[in-house]
């Protein structure tokens, strides 16, 4: 999880190979939209990747602890901040319309 973060940072990565399709519906973004939006927001791109990043490793530090309370806080943690990066880059207008 921690190399996803790095990956999905690399510039100008594709988000899916060429000819491929992000999965989604009304509302949700083309891989094309989605890397735009990459490019011109990088800034809390970055943010949000190295919110999984920080989620992840307190989720690992928590299962190498046995801690199962906090193995499951840092899931939810994990759900949050991919929730969060979601609906700013994959599907805003989706999100726009469930609030």
């Amino acid at each position: 999880m921690t190399e996803v973060a790095n990956l999905l940072v690399m510039p100008d990565r594709k988000i899916v190979p060429d000819g491929g399709v992000v999965a989604g519906g009304k509302g949700y973004l083309l891989a094309d939209q989605i890397a735009a939006l990459k490019r011109s927001k990088r800034p809390a791109f970055l943010k949000a990747a190295k919110g999984l990043q920080d989620a992840w490793s307190e989720a690992l530090a928590a299962a190498n602890r046995r801690d199962v309370p906090a193995l499951l806080a840092g899931r939810i943690q994990i759900e949050d901040v991919c929730e969060a990066c979601h609906t700013q880059f994959w599907y805003p207008a989706a999100a726009a319309q469930e609030n």
